[in-house]
């Protein structure tokens, strides 16, 4: 319990973090509020810009048990050259996807998408198992700076939500 909890204040505060500067922050705060007119005064104490810059520093390179999902896997003669063909076809399928080969002796591996659950990993294997026959969800390290990279694949007609709203799409 202690360490999912301390997963998610370090994923919280490296969110802020990464997603926004201090300042850029603390600007957005100090505008005022269309409805009432009110606006928030952030005064920074002692080396709070450096504590946060520390922060992100720090655990960027932290590793989490997580999730990947491993589409190739083999040791045969012609190994790499099937690899590099699966990562190419994966890129082509899914270019939003991040896709890495690895060679772990004595096979050659090709592994998708940076997952915190096995439930997020399973959404996106539900997608490629089609293409990807031998496809399988595995348990792996991974960075905070690679979950920020990872996205699911989008559909075709995805910028607009069942509801009829309109959803970024980046």
């Amino acid at each position: 319990m202690k360490k999912w909890l301390m997963l998610c204040i370090l994923s919280v505060t490296y969110g802020v973090a990464v997603g926004q500067g201090l300042n850029a922050f603390k600007n957005r705060l100090s505008s005022p509020d269309p409805n009432y007119q009110s606006r928030v005064v952030a005064t920074e104490h002692g080396e709070a810009a450096t504590a946060v810059q520390s922060a992100r520093t720090a655990l960027s390179g932290s590793k989490l048990r997580g999730y990947r999902i491993l589409i190739y896997s083999a040791n045969t003669q012609n190994a790499r050259t099937e690899a590099e063909a699966t990562v190419a076809r994966f890129k082509n399928l899914y270019p939003t996807v991040p896709v890495n080969m690895v060679y772990e002796l004595p096979n050659f591996k090709v592994m998708v998408g940076y997952f915190l659950t096995s439930e997020e990993a399973l959404v996106l294997w539900g997608k490629i198992k089609g293409e990807f026959e031998r496809a399988l969800v595995i348990r792996a390290d991974i960075t905070l700076d690679d979950l920020k990279k990872s996205t699911l694949p989008q559909e075709e007609n995805s910028s607009e939500h069942p509801d009829g709203v309109q959803q970024k799409v980046e």
